[in-house]
C-alpha cells in the first residue's frame, strides 16, 4: 500500500464526510476496517455498508477530482487541505501505519491541536508546546497561537511554512530571522524564547510572547473613524515614537529592518508596542557611535543566507532604492523612509504611494509627486506634515539621518 493510496481513500472519507453522507463515527469505523482489507477502495466499504449510495459515490469521486485539478493533482497537498479537525481527529483513531504516517505528514490544520508537532527534547520525548489555532502567516513562516506547558502560558510559535520547508535557503532565511530577533534585547522588539527542532524531521521552530492587542494598522483606521479625538492621536504619535526606538536601537546593533509598515507593530493592552517580522533584516556595519557594550549580531553559518536579489518590502512603504534593488544603497535611512510612510498613513489614513497596480506605485516613488499629507487631511498639523515629508524624500542625503532624531522633532511637536 503507498502514501499515494492511503492518501486519496482517506481524501475520499474526509470529502463523504463533510457532505454530511457520513458521521465522524462512521468515518473513524470505516477507515479501520479499510487498514485490514486495503485491497478493497474506502468507497466500496461505505457502499457495502449502506452508509452512502452508488450515486452519492459518483457524486463524491467527481468533487474529488474537482479538489484534485486545484491542487495540481497532488493527492496529499489536497488531503492536507481538506482535512478539519473533526476529520482529523477521526484519522487519529485508526491505528494503521500508513494512516499514521499519512496524517502526521500534514500541515497543520487551522484550529488544530496536534501535539505530535513539538517535542521538549528527541530524547525524552516530553510534550512541551500543544498548537491551538493558526494566528498568521506570510511569504516564508506561519505563526501559531501554542500552549507552553511546562511555564502553562500562550506563547507564539513560528514554523516553516509546509509548502517552503524542502528547501534549504529558505531554512537559512528562517534560522537567520530567529536568531536576529532574539538578539534584539530591546522593550518595543518582541522577545524570543527559544530557538530549536522539531523531532522527526529536524525543521526549526521559535516561540515568542504572545502580544494580545491590535496593529497599529487597525489603530490608525479606527482614528480616523473619528479624528476628532485627539487622545486617540497622541496615543498614535506615542506608539510612532516607540517603533522609531526600537529601529534605532536594532540600527545601532547593525540591523536594517527593511520591512517596516503598521501592520508589523502591535498594540497591546496596556500600552505595549511591539515591533513584529525582522525576516526581511539585513545585517550591516555597526555605526561609530553604536554602543560598544552590545555584541554584535552573530548568525552561524547555518543561516548565513545568499545574497538577496530583486525587490525587497513591501511597495507601499518601499523606498526608492528599494523599489530599484539598490542594496548596496540600503541603509538606515531606508528604514526611516518607511517610518515616515508610517507618519504619513497616521495623518492621512493612507500610504503615500498608492496605485492600481504596483507599477503605478513604484512610479509614484520613483517619479511621484508624492502627496504631501495636507493635501490628503487639511487638518493635519503643519509641522508633522513637515516632518513626514522630511523622512520620505527621495534624496537619501535629505532624508532623517537616524530614526531618533525623526522621533525627536515629533517629541518636540508634542511639547510644543
Amino acid at each position: 500500500m503507498s502514501s499515494l493510496d492511503a492518501d486519496r481513500n482517506l481524501l475520499f472519507g474526509v470529502l463523504a464526510l463533510q457532505q454530511d453522507l457520513i458521521d465522524a463515527g462512521q468515518f473513524a469505523d470505516a477507515c479501520g476496517a479499510w487498514a485490514v482489507q486495503k485491497e478493497k477502495p474506502l468507497a466500496d466499504l461505505l457502499v457495502a455498508r449502506g452508509w452512502i449510495s452508488a450515486e452519492d459515490r459518483r457524486a463524491v469521486e467527481r468533487f474529488l477530482d474537482r479538489k484534485l485539478k486545484r491542487h495540481g493533482g497532488d493527492v496529499h497537498a489536497t488531503l492536507g487541505a481538506l482535512a478539519d479537525v473533526e476529520a482529523r481527529d477521526a484519522i487519529r483513531r485508526v491505528d494503521d501505519p500508513d494512516v499514521r504516517k499519512s496524517l502526521s505528514s500534514l500541515p497543520p490544520a487551522a484550529g488544530y491541536v496536534m501535539l505530535e508537532t513539538v517535542a521538549k527534547a528527541p530524547s525524552e520525548g516530553t510534550l512541551r508546546y500543544s498548537l491551538s489555532r493558526l494566528h498568521a502567516e506570510g511569504g516564508l513562516g506561519e505563526v501559531w497561537v501554542a500552549r507552553d506547558n511546562d511555564l502553562n502560558r500562550e506563547v507564539a510559535l513560528k514554523i516553516i511554512k509546509p509548502e517552503q520547508s524542502a528547501h534549504p535557503e529558505m531554512w537559512r532565511r528562517f534560522l537567520k530571522e530567529a536568531r536576529i530577533t532574539g538578539q534584539l534585547e530591546h522593550p518595543n522588539i518582541v522577545p524570543v524564547y527559544e530557538l530549536t527542532r522539531r523531532p522527526g524531521d529536524d525543521q526549526p521552530f521559535y516561540t515568542m510572547r504572545f502580544v494580545r492587542g491590535r496593529t497599529l494598522h487597525d489603530a490608525i483606521r479606527d482614528y480616523h473613524k473619528d479624528p476628532a479625538d485627539r487622545l486617540a492621536f497622541q496615543s498614535l504619535l506615542g506608539a510612532f515614537i516607540a517603533v522609531c526606538r526600537a529601529v534605532g536601537y536594532a540600527h545601532s546593533r547593525g540591523v536594517i529592518h527593511r520591512d517596516l509598515k503598521p501592520a508589523n507593530v502591535v498594540l497591546g493592552g496596556f500600552g505595549e508596542v511591539i515591533v513584529l517580522d525582522w525576516g526581511l533584516a539585513k545585517l550591516v556595519d555597526r555605526p561609530d557611535d553604536a554602543d560598544e557594550s552590545a555584541l554584535p549580531l552573530t548568525l552561524g553559518d547555518d543561516a548565513e543566507t545568499s545574497a538577496t536579489r530583486g525587490q525587497v518590502g513591501t511597495p507601499s512603504y518601499m523606498a526608492p532604492e528599494q523599489v530599484e534593488a539598490r542594496h548596496d544603497l540600503i541603509d538606515t535611512r531606508t528604514d526611516v523612509y518607511a517610518l515616515g510612510a508610517i507618519l504619513f498613513e497616521v495623518l492621512t489614513n493612507r500610504p503615500p504611494a498608492v496605485g492600481k497596480s504596483l507599477d503605478e506605485v513604484y512610479r509614484s516613488i520613483l517619479t511621484g509627486p508624492l502627496p504631501r499629507a495636507r493635501d490628503l487631511n487639511p487638518s493635519a498639523p503643519r509641522p508633522l506634515e513637515a516632518i513626514a515629508t522630511k523622512a520620505l524624500a527621495r534624496d537619501r542625503s535629505k532624508r532623517y539621518a537616524n530614526p531618533l532624531d525623526l522621533a525627536d522633532d515629533v517629541r518636540r511637536w508634542i511639547a510644543d
